[in-house]
């Protein structure tokens, strides 16, 4: 299915980019190998809908105040601190016969023996893979089955991962994707509890000395407005 977004060209910079924002819009900026950096203005409830779908490894057909659609590819967006909305995303058009290189994520599917009935723990170490292909062979996910990991340190290698054909992993071969760990023993979940306490204390003695800091900042600060008034 092809995904299709709707954009204007924008004359917006600087401070007034945020009344753009208050309107609706999102800032985007479309460039390419040979041609003139392009800023444009996306609805943001399309714009999420569309990157929600495509991610940064899916060709997006854009039209540009409704003229003949171009290929694209979303880089990683700029998102809001606190809601996560999109404030800016960078797109690149590409060239449909000319290899491109990317990243794919990685989607973790199935289910394994050893953490679902034996309490061990399945942990990630990859969540995308780089590669290089054609725009046309690029694909959403790939896809990487647990199921097969069925004891304790069982795991599973970018060379082993289902690349379709066409597609080109510039990643270590020889990286692990993931691994399931044995649960940890009595000892060493006490020995964990009693670091996770120390760290938190000693985070909780840093903000202590932070805050006291502060304050003889703050009373040497007014002792000196305090002088300086006096010889005033």
């Amino acid at each position: 299915m092809e995904l299709v977004l709707e954009a204007q060209k924008r004359s917006q910079i600087g401070k007034k980019i945020n009344v753009l924002r208050n309107s609706g819009k999102v800032p985007a900026v479309l460039y390419g190998n040979g041609i003139k950096n392009i800023n444009l203005e996306i609805d943001a409830k399309q714009l999420k809908q569309i990157f929600d779908e495509a991610g940064v490894s899916s060709l997006v057909s854009i039209k540009i105040d409704g003229e003949k659609s171009i290929k694209v590819l979303f880089k990683e967006p700029q998102l809001h601190y606190l809601n996560g909305s999109i404030m800016h995303v960078d797109m690149y058009q590409v060239n449909m016969k000319e290899k491109i290189k990317t990243e794919i994520p990685i989607e973790f599917i199935g289910e394994s023996i050893a953490v679902t009935e034996n309490e061990g723990k399945l942990v990630t170490s990859l969540d995308a893979i780089e590669v290089e292909c054609l725009p046309d062979d690029l694909v959403p996910h790939i896809e990487v089955d647990i199921s097969k990991l069925v004891e304790f340190e069982d795991s599973i290698h970018v060379s082993e991962l289902n690349i379709p054909a066409g597609i080109e992993v510039l990643t270590d071969p020889e990286l692990v994707v993931c691994v399931v760990q044995a649960p940890l023993s009595e000892e060493e979940l006490a020995a964990e509890l009693a670091e996770d306490e120390k760290t938190e204390e000693e985070a909780v003695a840093e903000v202590e000395v932070d805050e006291k800091k502060s304050d003889e900042d703050a009373e040497g600060a007014d002792t000196e407005d305090k002088s300086s008034k006096s010889e005033e």
